[in-house]
């Protein structure tokens, strides 16, 4: 019976790791008021479902400070949404994640527990906007530039 059991999980990680690592990478680039946009969409391994990512960059603050959403479904909602440099630039990303029972959960970043609150249900809705926004405007094919070929090869050239 044990190696029976071994040759089943030795042919499942087999399987799993002979999956590609990627099999579609795309990213668009823009601007909407006050945010640079970047906006990655990937299909992983096995997944049948492509992953988005947005980036807000805030052109009037931190190169780093900004807004992200997530979208690991690409059901069009987000699971979730980090806060970098907020509310103060020396704030980490802070997160909310969606819960299994449709609210959002608060994840402050390590370094900001006990200092940073919650954000309110408006600043949510406001990012949320934002993230969906950007995805209206940026999301489109002129924008796209870059795709897994061209990914593939600026790595070999780095």
């Amino acid at each position: 019976m044990r190696p029976l059991f071994i040759s089943i999980l030795t042919l499942a990680f087999s399987a799993c790791i002979n999956q590609p690592k990627t099999t579609g990478y795309f990213v668009y680039k823009g601007e909407i008021t006050g945010y640079s946009v970047e906006i990655v969409d990937s299909l992983f391994g096995s997944r049948k479902d492509w992953t988005r990512i947005v980036h807000l960059n805030d052109t009037n603050r931190c190169s780093w400070c900004g807004i992200a959403g997530h979208d690991h479904e690409n059901d069009g909602l987000w699971d979730a949404i980090f806060w970098c440099g907020y509310p103060e630039v020396t704030n980490g990303c802070n997160a909310f994640t969606q819960s299994t029972r449709g609210g959002w959960v608060w994840q402050p970043c390590p370094s900001d527990d006990g200092k940073v609150e919650p954000f309110t249900d408006t600043e949510i809705l406001e990012a949320q906007s934002l993230l969906y926004k950007a995805v209206h405007d940026v999301y489109v094919p002129e924008n796209m530039v870059e795709d897994l070929e061209t990914w593939k090869w600026n790595r070999k050239m780095e």
